[in-house]
């Protein structure tokens, strides 16, 4: 069956915010434990010691008897006690393989000298344990132990975690059922006495009388008939060769896969078959291509593209962004034994592709006769697929789907490695962990400051400024660096503006980019304003507090709708469940702002000196500016002496109020980024 080989990793710079939070390493063989461990069951991993200590895993069995044939169903679990994969296999009292593995939730089978005669995971991901049903063998060979090599991580590991062993079950010899006789008698007629001659009469004679005897009916068993089943519609499996004679790049999850795409050498050439599900009417295609980079661009791509009726196989190149499709001739120069189908929602495309030919490519600026993609090297392979139109000179591509998944390595086309991962993109992930610590903690922070603070403190000051003042401004001058940086890491990830794919049902996933561009504007923006703000007894000034105030809210929503939209993208790899987290901030947020609002005018009512909060009228008080003076002399005190009484504003329910807000958005952001850091 699978033979998953490990392949080589870009280095992930997002891995340092998880070892900082002590996360475990990932599982070097995220698809499963290769056969060539199928004798010592020990796993690859540099070196490191299996566990002496007693195991936490054990096996559970609904019977301890087998007969021969039948299905057993039996669990792996810990107490309590999470893993991340497993090999098991079930051997007899001379240490042979026996049996077959049948099924498994989120595993998958590898031959150990008997067909499907091994279960590993088929993913690095923690489980609570494994269910999985095992085939007795047939005929029984006496006593079986299952015995199983469990990782609780990538150091962490037990061999030889044995079961109790399983006996076979005596069936007792009966005699097969003989069929039912039915005998038919023929009883003949009476004897007649002598007759003595005398007056003749004449007595018609009696006909000869024949008597059926019938047995019991005979006892007849009807065989129960195997349950009709639908064929399942729209699913891809993965190929038993993979692994074995073929390579893969793959996507599976337990036995269905989104996308197979396969390929075995040849003298001169290499045989790829390409299988995906689509859910699209009318044109569609699928497409792979070789890059030297994981990026779009410069890249030979071989697509299958038309209809459910007729598909055809052809080449093009992606030229920066675009993809451009060459003619007849040069499109199917280096191609052979093409075919493709389409059927039950499943795409099926095979071609024969030669190493390296010359081919005339088509560019913008001219024509130029450039060398295929020599696959006696080592190039990236990339997989996409999406819709496509029709006219008279052919079909025509349109755009992707999704971004293309590409493998996280160069692939050896002359190898037979399995390879179940895609690129990661670490740029990515920090670029939405900056903006998630910008603008859910900080800005989330600055604002309730600046709204609900200004009459806190109003005897305290930190370096001449109000505590306010520095807080609000500590908080939004970091949101303003690191949005900058931010939108800097992004721009150079994707070398430019980010054209996001149409994608049925999520079309509102293509304005991340442009809000994202709106809310760097805003971040700049507003800090200028503050330069030239008005003085606190400017009639202007009540003009400026109002655009600030809503430079600063338009901003902050619109950043966070962008982030929920971020999440939900391909390459950010997040769950989806992290939206929801999103949305749990901004709940929360409205109800704290509710809170402290409330909390205000609960207060106003004992209030003997009025002080604006809000600081949207002209009152003169410089608790606007957070200090004692305008920007460029200081003016007489902006307190009176009434105003030296203390404000029942400026309490201590209220700070409390302030320090909670602060652990709940800090709670939410350290959430946020774990979730995006640590998820696949």
């Amino acid at each position: 069956m699978v033979k998953p080989k490990r392949t080589a990793k870009r280095p992930r710079m997002w891995r340092v915010v998880v070892l900082l939070a002590n996360v475990g390493v990932a599982w070097s063989y995220s698809m499963g434990a290769p056969s060539s461990t199928c004798s010592t069951m020990f796993p690859l991993h540099n070196g490191s010691p299996a566990q002496t200590s007693q195991s936490p895993y054990f096996f559970q069995f609904i019977k301890s008897t087998y007969s021969p044939g039948e299905l057993i169903s039996v669990n792996l679990a810990g107490n309590g006690v999470l893993l991340k994969g497993y090999q098991i296999q079930a051997r007899d009292g001379v240490g042979k393989v026996v049996g077959q593995f049948t099924s498994a939730a989120g595993g998958r089978t590898i031959n150990c000298g008997v067909e499907n005669g091994a279960l590993t995971h088929q993913n690095a991901r923690d489980k609570p344990g494994v269910s999985f049903t095992w085939q007795a063998p047939n005929p029984a060979v006496g006593n079986i132990v299952f015995i199983a090599t469990v990782l609780q991580n990538y150091n962490v590991f037990w061999v030889n975690v044995n079961s109790p062993a399983i006996t076979p079950m005596m069936i007792p010899q009966t005699t097969p059922p003989q069929p039912p006789i039915t005998t038919v008698a023929t009883v003949p007629p009476p004897t007649k006495p002598p007759v003595t001659p005398g007056p003749q009469v004449t007595t018609p004679a009696e006909p000869p009388t024949t008597k059926a005897v019938t047995p019991a009916p005979p006892v007849v068993t009807t065989e129960p008939k195997p349950e009709m089943t639908t064929p399942v519609v729209g699913r891809v499996t993965l190929d038993d060769t993979c692994g074995n004679t073929k390579g893969c790049f793959v996507s599976c999850e337990g036995d269905h896969c989104d996308y197979v795409v396969t390929w075995k050498d040849g003298p001169d050439y290499v045989d790829f078959e390409v299988t995906s599900t689509l859910e699209i009417d009318g044109v569609h295609w699928i497409a792979i291509a070789f890059s030297s980079d994981l990026k779009m661009g410069d890249d030979d791509t071989v697509d299958c593209i038309g209809t459910r009726t007729n598909v055809i196989v052809t080449r093009s190149f992606n030229e920066g962004k675009s993809n451009i499709r060459l003619d007849t001739v040069e499109g199917t120069r280096g191609l052979s034994m093409t075919s493709g189908s389409f059927k039950d929602g499943v795409f099926t495309c095979k071609f024969r592709r030669s190493k390296t030919e010359l081919v005339t490519r088509r560019k913008r600026q001219g024509v130029s006769t450039t060398a295929m993609f020599d696959l006696n090297q080592n190039w990236y392979l990339m997989f996409g697929h999406g819709s496509g139109t029709e006219d008279s000179t052919g079909f025509t591509k349109s755009m992707h789907r999704d971004n293309p998944v590409v493998t996280p390595s160069r692939v050896d086309f002359q190898s037979v490695d399995v390879i179940g991962e895609t690129a990661r993109y670490p740029l990515i992930k920090i670029h939405a962990i900056l903006m998630i610590i910008a603008w859910i903690l900080c800005t989330g922070v600055g604002i309730v400051a600046a709204r609900y603070y200004k009459p806190v403190w109003t005897t305290t000051n930190i370096m001449g400024q109000r505590i306010w003042f520095q807080i609000h401004r500590t908080c939004m001058v970091t949101a303003l660096v690191l949005t900058l940086i931010g939108f800097i890491i992004i721009f150079v990830e994707v070398g430019g503006y980010s054209q996001i794919p149409k994608i049925e049902g999520k079309e509102y996933l293509q304005a991340h980019p442009p809000l994202g561009i709106i809310v760097t504007i805003l971040a700049i923006v507003n800090p200028i304003m503050s330069i030239f703000r008005p003085g606190p007894k400017d009639e202007k000034r009540p003009i400026f507090n109002w655009a600030h105030w809503s430079v600063g809210m338009l901003a902050h929503i619109l950043s966070v709708i962008a982030i929920c939209f971020g999440l939900e993208m391909k390459k950010s790899t997040a769950p989806s469940y992290s939206v929801w987290v999103v949305v749990g901030y901004v709940i929360y947020h409205v109800i704290m702002e509710i809170v402290l609002k409330s909390f205000d005018l609960y207060l106003d009512k004992s209030d003997t000196g009025r002080i604006d909060a809000l600081g949207m009228t002209n009152t003169g008080a410089t608790a606007q500016n957070g200090n004692h003076g305008n920007h460029f002399k200081a003016p007489p005190p902006a307190y009176t002496e009434r105003d030296t009484i203390k404000n029942p504003k400026d309490s201590t329910v209220k700070k409390l109020l302030l320090v909670f807000h602060m652990g709940i958005a800090t709670a939410f952001t350290i959430t946020l980024i774990l979730v995006v850091a640590i998820y696949d």
